[in-house]
């Protein structure tokens, strides 16, 4: 979380203007605004947005970021609006535009392939939200079920006011949320899917794919879980051993595909074990259990508590 700044050192640090369009907030501009507000203040500048129709002005000033309006791609002059037809647009929106910008293409492109959310912003605001159940195998109704109250009050304080100001709260959720998404990227871009090709292959534990990731966790555990699950598939993993930076200690973690083959409430009772959510996913397991109790644990969940430990390679 940023720290909060004197009344003097906010005075005398440079202001740097965002102008994105009024009307109807999107999740695309306010996420572009997030992060140029996080990048700019990581560069001691603080920034205001101006919600209203773009100027020509505003496109040819390189110091002004214009953002999914005036119909211009120009990263050169800080122009990051999509919706001028040109092929290489199509399925992608000003949020892509801005992150590409600021991290390079080949790491946003990494921070995508982790972080499905990325491809579903994009997607719900070129094609709509039942282009986005479709792509994620869904019906419509489930889609609309999946969207926040949290997002709905963001988009709705962002799309009341006309001018965002450094100082106000809006704009230290909005730097915060910049912070979250940027730290992210760069975790994801610094070698976290070179730590997880490093890691020892899946293994088998009654019959089950079962994967050691430890070593690959960062001190982010949502940016390890996203590329965790993102690899995950390929190598047809059922059973995920992470860290888990609240406890201390560790995790398992069901995969989706495997939620026929294990329960992990059936070690709720077992010593060393912390938390197991209700659903029997996700456990939450003390650092002190060595790797056999992991094995045991994780058979018990297969086998409800009876018969032997098998374990292969």
């Amino acid at each position: 979380m940023e720290r909060r700044l004197s009344a003097d050192t906010l005075s005398l640090m440079k202001r740097t203007k965002i102008v994105t369009h009024g009307g109807k907030a999107h999740r695309d501009e306010y996420l572009a605004c997030c992060v140029i507000m996080y990048a700019a203040y990581r560069e001691g500048q603080l920034s205001y947005v101006e919600r209203r129709m773009c100027g020509e002005s505003d496109l040819l000033c390189r110091d002004t970021w214009v953002v999914d309006t005036g119909g211009e791609w120009d990263a050169d002059f800080r122009n990051f609006d999509h919706h001028q037809g040109d092929p290489e647009l199509v399925s992608v929106c000003s949020f892509d535009l801005v992150m590409r910008h600021l991290l390079g293409v080949a790491a946003f492109d990494t921070f995508s392939a982790c972080s499905p959310w990325i491809k579903l912003t994009a997607l719900h605001d070129t094609a709509g939200g039942a282009a986005v159940a479709s792509a994620f195998g869904i019906d419509t109704k489930t889609y609309i079920a999946t969207r926040s109250p949290i997002e709905k009050a963001m988009l709705s304080a962002f799309g009341e006011v006309v001018v965002i100001h450094p100082e106000t709260p809006l704009s230290y959720c909005m730097r915060e949320t910049g912070r979250l998404i940027i730290a992210e990227a760069e975790e994801v871009a610094t070698g976290i899917q070179e730590r997880i090709a490093a890691t020892t292959p899946p293994f088998l534990v009654s019959g089950l794919r079962v994967w050691d990731v430890r070593s690959a966790w960062g001190d982010n555990d949502h940016v390890s879980l996203a590329a965790v699950n993102h690899a995950a598939s390929s190598r047809s993993v059922d059973v995920v051993v992470g860290r888990n930076q609240r406890s201390g200690g560790f995790s398992l973690y069901r995969t989706a595909w495997a939620t026929g083959k294990l329960d992990l409430n059936h070690i709720r009772e077992m010593d060393g074990v912390k938390f197991v959510h209700k659903n029997g996913f996700y456990g939450v397991i003390s650092g002190d259990v060595g790797d056999a109790g992991i094995v045991g644990m994780i058979q018990r969940s297969v086998l409800g508590g009876s018969g032997p430990v098998v374990v292969s390679d």
